[in-house]
């Protein structure tokens, strides 16, 4: 609302100008050396996707606000129901979540929890992907990234599809049992 162009135009001409007016020499060589690093900085860096600091801003408000909820003392009245939806994995497609059956979970969950923290999760049980003590199968690694990276992409595109707001969050575990309780632990629910 506050900012604009002729805003920062104005203050960018009021420095200037304060510069030339406390000492001309000094305000010529600095304007001279910003100008010469912008240059170099055009003609060496590669012209791409600049970085963001918003989401480092936006970690840093939460973890204040985080901070500030954890040291205030407890009170019934701001309670708000916190859900973690276990999404079941597919009969067709092995330890995939279906897309359907997850998106009227995430609709369900969502509408019991009001305001409250939804967390759509799921195991992955490393026999599911050929990975376990005795599996002997294996693509190590690679194989359990692409399962855990494919399984979290299925979840927000559901939850996407939902229009909700709410976490994903994918537990790979030695068994199913040991997912859930991770998940749990994980949650904070």
């Amino acid at each position: 609302r506050l900012y604009s162009w002729q805003t920062s135009l104005l203050g960018a001409a009021l420095t200037a100008g304060s510069m030339f007016f406390l000492n001309p020499l000094f305000a010529l060589l600095t304007l001279a050396l910003a100008l010469a690093l912008g240059v170099y900085i055009s003609a060496t860096v590669p012209s791409g996707r600049w970085p963001s600091i918003s989401q480092a801003v936006a970690f840093l408000t939460a973890r204040s606000c985080l901070l500030t909820l954890d040291a205030q003392p407890a009170d019934p009245k701001y309670w708000r129901p916190s859900l973690l939806l276990l999404v079941p994995p597919s009969q067709a497609a092995g330890p995939q979540p279906t897309a359907g059956g997850a998106s009227l979970l995430l609709r369900l969950a969502h509408r019991l929890s009001g305001s409250g923290l939804v967390v759509g999760g799921r195991t992955l049980p490393l026999a599911a992907i050929g990975g376990g003590r005795g599996g002997g199968g294996g693509g190590g690694l690679e194989t359990l990234g692409a399962a855990s990276a494919a399984l979290r992409a299925q979840l927000a595109a559901a939850r996407r599809a939902c229009g909700l707001r709410a976490f994903e969050q994918i537990s790979v575990s030695p068994t199913a049992r040991l997912g859930v309780l991770n998940l749990l632990l994980g949650a904070g629910v």
